[in-house]
């Protein structure tokens, strides 16, 4: 299993290498749908991070950390968060997640990314509480993929 930290540098390869950019908000959906393609298909999640309901849909607390000043706009391929160092394995099988996801996703707007999260029976859906940032759990996220 990797990092949410590993798993978003691959996403920032995948966007540098197809000369698109990605923001912090895409990157974030990105990440949830990720995580819910690779425990359906893998039965094991790809990152131990936790993915929270949060007002404008699923967030990772930490990544969300790391990129909120670039707000809406596209988090530059040379920021200083990808030239980290990180001792985080990923297996061949979690790149092959995260590039199916990316391939599938890449022409979606951040936006239209934003609203499929929110659809009604989503699990961003059953978890939101107004105010609280509430844990989505990883069954909630199995099942809705599983659909």
């Amino acid at each position: 299993m990797t990092q949410a930290i590993t798993a978003s540098k691959y996403f920032m390869l995948f966007s540098s290498v197809d000369q698109r950019g990605i923001s912090h908000l895409m990157l974030q959906k990105l990440l949830y749908i990720a995580q819910g393609f690779h425990l359906v298909i893998h039965n094991i999640a790809l990152f131990p991070d936790e993915i929270q309901a949060w007002r404008y849909g699923p967030v990772v607390p930490n990544i969300f950390k790391l990129f909120k000043t670039y707000g809406p706009v596209s988090i530059p391929a040379d920021d200083i968060v990808w030239q980290i160092y990180d001792n985080n394995t990923i297996s061949r099988i979690e790149i092959n997640s995260i590039l199916v996801v990316w391939e599938t996703f890449k022409n979606f707007t951040a936006l239209q990314l934003s609203n499929w999260t929110h659809k009604i029976g989503s699990p961003w859906k059953q978890t939101f509480k107004e105010d609280k940032n509430v844990v989505i759990s990883l069954e909630k996220i199995r099942a809705y993929f599983v659909e």
